[in-house]
């Protein structure tokens, strides 16, 4: 193994393989971001401003959680 991929953890890119690594960087940076429409915005928004109260299922798992952790 190079020195390069021990201190990095990555392979050094051969001229090959640029052209490919950079259409698909390019793929990834198109889909990172999601775009909401006006409506989609608002509805998100309210959410965070209100957030639900936990259902049954949560509070019984966060229970259960909590019996174990205060085992230790």
């Amino acid at each position: 193994m190079s020195s390069f991929i021990k201190s990095t953890g990555r392979r050094k890119v051969g001229s090959t393989t640029k052209p490919a690594q950079r259409k698909a960087e390019d793929i990834i940076d198109v889909h990172r971001h999601t775009r909401l429409q006006a409506i989609d915005h608002d509805v998100f928004f309210a959410f965070l401003d209100a957030p639900a109260k936990p259902g049954v299922a949560l509070t019984e798992a966060a229970e259960r959680y909590r019996a174990r952790v205060t085992l230790r």
